[in-house]
């Protein structure tokens, strides 16, 4: 689009002198004109040339094509910013996307009537003759415009909510066709939010023995792996300013134990896990672009892992690894423990290594906490 608005003429003219007049033909027999959508440029015989701006001249095409201008660089500048946000923050805007595509609608109008409708046209008198010869230039506009209305859908992801933007469950889990046994159709998951009610049922009752036999020994406690010591310290710029915050976190057999930081505490079963999301946290200070992983499972027990969370028990993370790598090494845990756990877009770009986990401005990250409380 770039191209076409300033690299490129869109008409060019050729003045040909077909009768005695009182101007040197020489000056004039191989004139030529090119006009854009800015500007027009006269150049002579003899070499010279001379430009005008088409703000200065009156006329229909000049105010189709200064609309065609300013509507095409509003569109590259929307595409620029949805592009960007989608890359730094793993979320587009909405608002702007809508924008986008009304300005790109009007765009196109404009080109084609400017480019097709109401363009110069060849003309010829007992004087001279005026050629006019269209350029390439409308038609790659054309094209800009089809693929800054894709860049704009592609932004905003496959529904209205990006950040949390599910992609398919893991490959292996699949679910089969009955029509055909060896073909494989890939699950779609639900947007990753917490549950209302455990799925972790309690037995009712604990059935009988058929047989007497020989009592059973009372198994002996397994020596707990991970000391509840707070090894790592929240920094104290960042005390109580986190929601969901999480000081000591302890993997068990039948899920985790968890201390946050305020002093509540809350148990997830590893039934109750329904996603993982990773994120960086804003880039300003004292948040640092922080990476953080959120637990989600029953609403009210979101669980925040951060880089000085205490996490061990029949699992454990490094406390001297990078914040990020921690981050990783815990998704893969849940991953691996909780097939069924769905990840966002985002993380799976996280988790498969090929680049930083998606950063949150100061209110993408209420809105982050809103959804996940």
């Amino acid at each position: 689009m770039l191209i076409a608005l300033f690299a490129m003429a869109w008409f060019q003219l050729r003045l040909d002198i077909m009768a005695d007049v009182a101007v040197p033909a020489g000056t004039l027999g191989t004139a030529h004109m090119q006009i854009g959508l800015h500007s027009a440029t006269a150049c002579f015989a003899d070499g010279e040339c001379a430009s005008t701006s088409l703000s200065n001249l009156r006329g229909l095409y000049p105010s189709l094509a200064s609309f065609t201008f300013w509507t095409s660089l509003v569109v590259c500048l929307l595409v620029s910013v949805q592009a960007g946000l989608r890359l730094i923050t793993g979320e587009a805007n909405a608002l702007l996307t809508r924008i986008g595509y009304t300005v790109c609608a009007l765009a196109v109008i404009g080109t084609v009537f400017t480019a097709f409708i109401f363009a110069p046209e060849t003309a010829e008198t007992t004087i001279a003759s005026v050629t006019v010869t269209r350029t390439w230039a409308p038609v790659i506009m054309l094209f800009g415009y089809a693929l800054a209305a894709y860049v704009l859908y592609l932004a905003m992801g496959d529904d209205d909510e990006p950040v949390y933007q599910p992609i398919t469950v893991p490959i292996s889990v699949v679910k089969r066709d009955s029509s055909d046994p060896g073909k494989r159709t890939p699950v779609k998951s639900e947007p990753i939010v917490p549950i209302k009610e455990s799925r972790v049922r309690p037995p009712d009752s604990i059935p009988l023995p058929l047989e007497p036999g020989p009592a059973r020994k009372p198994l002996e406690p397994k020596p707990d792996s991970f000391e509840l010591v707070v090894k790592l310290r929240c920094p104290t710029a960042l005390e109580h300013q986190l929601r969901y915050a999480t000081q000591v976190a302890t993997f068990t057999t039948d899920g985790i134990d968890a201390e946050r930081e305020d002093g509540s505490k809350r148990s997830v079963a590893w039934g109750d896990v329904v996603g993982v999301v990773a994120r960086r946290l804003p880039a300003d200070s004292p948040y640092d672009s922080l990476t953080f992983v959120d637990l989600v499972s029953l609403a009210g027990a979101t669980l925040r892992i951060l880089p000085w969370t205490n996490v061990g028990g029949e699992l454990t993370l490094p406390i001297d690894a990078d914040a990020a790598e921690r981050a990783r090494a815990f998704v893969q845990l849940i991953a691996a423990r909780c097939p069924g756990a769905r990840l966002d877009s985002a993380t799976r770009t996280f988790l498969g290594g090929r680049g930083q986990a998606a950063q949150l401005t100061p209110e993408l990250l209420v809105a982050h906490d809103e959804r996940l409380a």
